[in-house]
């Protein structure tokens, strides 16, 4: 129902699409995309609860995090990742979204003039 947008892509208007067939990429892809990136995650959290303990633990397990990131800002033609090379998928902007910032913006605005109403 999404259109191949995740729950965080689509608060940040982001499109995850196919490289080879400039359409929604297969589930098959999907699945290795997030898996990657999942184990990442994973490692990097157990690195972070390590911190004390061990840090060179630390540090070994978030650098494949680091390293995802890393290859994100150095590939200058998509700035794609990893687990975006590996399921062959890149990530486009898109006009459709939730617009969280827009969103986040207004609540402040509305929280600030209401505290402001009760001051006075």
């Amino acid at each position: 129902a999404n259109s191949g947008q995740s729950l965080g892509r689509w608060c940040l208007d982001l499109k995850v699409m196919d490289t080879r067939f400039r359409r929604l990429p297969p589930v098959i892809n999907l699945a290795k995309r997030e898996g990657v990136l999942g184990f990442a995650a994973f490692l990097a959290m157990i690195g972070l609860n390590l911190t004390f303990i061990n840090p060179f633990s630390t540090l070994i397990l978030v650098s494949p995090l680091l390293g995802e990131c890393g290859l994100a800002l150095t590939d200058e033609e998509f700035n794609q990742t990893f687990h975006d090379r590996l399921s062959e998928t890149v990530i486009i902007p898109t006009k459709r979204g939730f617009s969280l910032d827009i969103r986040l913006r207004h609540l402040y605005w509305e929280v600030k003039k209401t505290l402001g109403q009760r001051k006075k």
